[in-house]
């Protein structure tokens, strides 16, 4: 009876010994799994957290008009009472009205120049005097001692001076020579128009 007691208790230890053993490994794999069930939940959420990340920064962006603006001193020229064929200039030579015309850049960027002539009611504006027909021209280099003078005409056309800088100036002399043969002594009531334009090229 003692030997058969103590042999089933052996017995029912290691059955008790086999089911710990069952149940530890259980415990573990069910730690395990939960284990990777928690990252597989977490892991996207990291993932998310990572990818939204950003970093700004401030961009300062700066713009400048541009102004053109010219001024012309002294913006007047007495022809005074000519008589026909006669060509009188604004240089300093001899006998002539020693009263150039001083143009200023006030804009803050580079500009060309041009000038246009006008007809008058009496007086067709042309390249060369002729009956009724007077010419008007302009000088830019060199015009007190060797001029090159170019005849105006009714329209814009090339540029006379370019690529004055900002607060540039630039003198420019006119010349006027009246018709050989005229109908009408009435004075012209302007003679010419300057117009400066942006220099973007």
């Amino acid at each position: 009876m003692k030997i058969s007691s103590f042999l089933t208790f052996i017995f029912d230890s290691a059955k008790m010994n086999n089911i710990n053993n069952l149940v530890f490994r259980n415990m573990r794999n069910i730690k395990s799994n939960s284990l990777i069930i928690l990252l597989s939940l977490i892991s996207p959420l990291l993932l998310t957290q990572f990818v939204n990340a950003a970093d700004t920064q401030a961009v300062t962006a700066t713009v400048t008009v541009s102004n053109v603006s010219l001024s012309l001193s002294d913006a007047s020229i007495a022809y005074g009472t000519l008589s026909t064929s006669a060509v009188l200039n604004t240089t300093s030579a001899a006998q002539q009205l020693n009263d150039s015309q001083t143009i200023t850049n006030n804009g803050n960027v580079a500009i060309d120049l041009q000038v246009q002539g006008q007809d008058s009611a009496n007086w067709t504006l042309g390249a060369t005097p002729g009956s009724n027909i007077y010419s008007h021209e302009t000088c830019v280099t060199t015009c007190d001692t060797s001029p090159t003078w170019v005849p105006m005409t009714t329209s814009y056309g090339s540029s006379i001076v370019t690529n004055i800088a900002p607060l540039g100036t630039q003198d420019v002399d006119f010349q006027l020579k009246t018709p050989y043969f005229i109908l009408t002594l009435l004075p012209l009531p302007y003679l010419c128009r300057l117009r400066s334009w942006y220099r973007n090229k």
